[in-house]
């Protein structure tokens, strides 16, 4: 503490989007324009068949394309940054009495530990969407063709190749296939990440948590493979979509263990509610107290095994969606103070003030399949 300055949210890289450009010949479905390269300048095949096919390939390629993009971005305002709003005071209370120099002076950072960062969107609906468009391929009732007119009109008339596609396995529910495809995204998006560097020649930091940019960031990207429909929210750090978990909490968990944390260089966030009446209605204090030792905290970090096992960055919000409910319906009743605290992204905030499209996000995390039931 005091000796570091890791800007993780230096960059914000949206793979939904990448994802969206690689399935549709480099041109945004929200927008029309062309934002990438298209398959023959990515050096890709220029027919759907072998795209659709070869999607993960598809999506590093024009993932490529986009990071030199995003570094150059980024390092821009590092440097404006630095040279017209340097912050001498906060530079005296962390290490620069040991360095003189500014902590952001974007050649030579004056915090002892420096680096810049990548908020990373959008790993399950990427992962999901490479594992469903096989197994749309697979299934041979649709072709590559008939995937990519369906994600070019927002699925409208084709509603038995939806209903195949969120039919099949998600990220979230202990189902190898498509939890190896996440393990890879991890591993090679860290990677691809770490090899780029801040005007001060440190490594880009991997940040795997999103604060409710995952709103947001959906709001810009079309349609994907995964059933998800155009605009939509993506996924909250490493967890899945609201709505894809079947199974409930514990394959939730190990679904997240098998991620590579040792390679989320600049972080990871998940986010679980926690609905108060799983853990009975009739029991004291200390027996909720000891229900959610035994039932979530316990196989959450895994005490007394390897640290390892345990990575866990995680919100708690013990609250019920009914209940969220009726507070927005009658805050006078239910928050007589106009305050009700809820926990978003390591800041406590008041659930009155947030808009209604992040108010829905916390209660459809609680009304939906996947909290600690």
């Amino acid at each position: 503490m005091g000796k570091a300055s890791l800007n993780t949210t230096n960059t914000w890289l949206n793979l939904a989007k990448v994802l969206e450009l690689a399935t549709n010949d480099g041109v945004s479905l929200v927008s029309g324009k062309r934002l990438g390269p298209s398959w023959r300048e990515a050096g890709l095949p220029v027919e759907a068949g072998d795209i659709y096919e070869r999607l993960e390939e598809a999506f590093f390629r024009m993932l490529d394309w986009a990071l030199p993009r995003m570094r150059d971005a980024g390092n821009e305002c590092t440097t404006l940054l630095g040279t017209y709003k340097p912050v001498p005071f906060t530079s005296s209370v962390m290490d620069s009495f040991t360095t003189w120099r500014d902590m952001r002076d974007p050649s030579a950072p004056g915090a002892r530990y420096s680096g810049s960062g990548c908020l990373i969107h959008g790993l399950s609906v990427v992962a999901d969407s490479i594992h469903r468009a096989q197994r749309v391929l697979a299934a041979g009732h649709w072709d590559a063709e008939d995937l990519r007119r369906a994600l070019q009109r927002d699925f409208a008339g084709d509603d038995a190749l939806r209903g195949f596609l969120v039919s099949q396995d998600a990220f979230g529910n202990d189902c190898d296939d498509v939890d190896r495809v996440a393990v890879r995204l991890v591993h090679e998006v860290s990677r691809r990440g770490a090899r780029l560097t801040n005007p001060a020649g440190k490594p880009f930091l991997a940040d795997w948590s999103t604060p409710s940019t995952h709103l947001l960031y959906g709001y810009w990207v079309g349609a994907t493979p995964d059933g998800r429909g155009a605009r939509q929210m993506l996924g909250y750090g490493v967890d899945g979509r609201v709505g894809t978990g079947r199974h409930g909490f514990p394959e939730r968990l190990l679904s997240a263990w098998k991620l590579p944390y040792h390679e989320m260089t600049g972080g990871y966030a998940s986010h679980i509610g926690v609905d108060p009446a799983a853990a009975g209605p009739d029991g004291s204090t200390e027996e909720r107290g000891l229900w959610m030792r035994e039932r979530v905290i316990a196989p959450l970090f895994r005490f007394g095994e390897s640290v390892a096992e345990s990575p866990y960055y995680v919100y708690l919000n013990v609250d019920s969606a009914q209940h969220l409910r009726k507070v927005l319906a009658d805050p006078k009743r239910y928050a007589p103070s106009g305050v009700y605290i809820m926990r978003i992204h390591g800041t406590f905030v008041n659930f009155l003030d947030l808009s209604p499209a992040i108010q829905e996000d916390i209660i459809s995390r609680l009304d939906l399949a996947g909290g600690a039931q």
